[in-house]
Parts: structure tokens; C-alpha cells; sequence
């Protein structure tokens, strides 16, 4: 029942952490910027020019556009179908288990790509999904092979 728990915990962790990451994408000024103007002004004296600075801030979806909430909130689709592949019971248990293990090597192999950019914030959802396929008991395993043949026994009991 233990391991249930910490599938639970790590699963739910992965979903907020994805939603984190979908809403900072949204509101968190990732992008500033700056832009300095000097002109003359007609009643100063030439020596005296009007100097404008201009602040700007941009989110990660104002600058990069809403093509970039795919790669936001890809995590969290992925942290909500490994909880509901990892809750799969029954016939279908081992196949939802090695889809499960499959989708978090992809957000894992997202964030090593993205390292220089988002991946770091992805990177703790990977571990998040790792640990509750981990612990769900999750491995993939082997195909399974053939007993060997037994030799006939050279002392049968009498």
C-alpha cells in the first residue's frame, strides 16, 4: 500500500509542477529589455538633449507566441496520463505500465534537450514521473524465455 501512496504523491507533484510551469509560462516576464532614445528637444539648447528610456517586459508566450503553451503544458498532459496508466488494473496493467515508463522517458529526454532553455524547469517533473513508475513497480521487463530442457536424472530413486 505504500508503494499506491507514493505513486499517488509523486504523480500529483508532477501534475502541480506541471501546471507551474504552463501558468509561469503565461504570466512570468522571462524576457527584458530595454531602449534608450536621445533627441534634441526645439526649445533646449543643443547641449541639453531629451533622453527617453523605454522598460519592456515580455512572458515566454508573448514573445515566442502561443505555440510555445505545446511545449508548457506538455508535462502536464504526460504527468496525468502516467497517474491514470499507473492506476490501470488487470489485463491491460502491464502494457498501461510500459507506456507509462515510455512517456516519462520522453519528458525526460525533453528536458536534457532543452537544458539551456526550459529544461531545468521540466526536470523535476521527469524525476516526479520516474519515481512513481518506480515505484508502481513499473519496470519493464524482459521477454520471457523458454525453461531449458531438463536432463533425464542419472540416479532415479529407487
Amino acid at each position: 500500500m505504500k508503494s499506491n501512496r507514493v505513486v499517488t504523491i509523486a504523480t500529483s507533484g508532477a501534475g502541480l509542477l506541471g501546471a507551474a510551469l504552463l501558468l509561469l509560462a503565461c504570466t512570468y516576464p522571462a524576457y527584458q529589455g530595454g531602449s534608450i532614445t536621445s533627441t534634441t528637444a526645439v526649445s533646449a539648447p543643443p547641449s541639453e538633449p531629451a533622453t527617453v528610456t523605454i522598460e519592456t517586459s515580455r512572458t515566454l508566450v508573448e514573445e515566442n507566441g502561443p505555440g510555445v503553451l505545446v511545449v508548457a503544458g506538455g508535462p502536464l498532459v504526460v504527468a496525468v496520463a502516467v497517474g491514470l496508466l499507473l492506476s490501470v488494473r488487470g489485463s491491460w496493467a502491464r502494457a498501461a505500465r510500459v507506456v507509462a515508463w515510455g512517456l516519462t522517458g520522453l519528458v525526460l529526454l525533453v528536458a536534457m534537450l532543452g537544458m539551456l532553455t526550459i529544461g531545468p524547469l521540466i526536470l523535476p517533473i521527469a524525476l516526479a514521473l520516474f519515481i512513481a513508475c518506480s515505484a508502481s513497480g513499473a519496470r519493464p521487463s524482459p521477454a520471457p524465455t523458454s525453461p531449458e530442457p531438463h536432463a533425464p536424472d542419472p540416479h532415479p530413486a529407487a
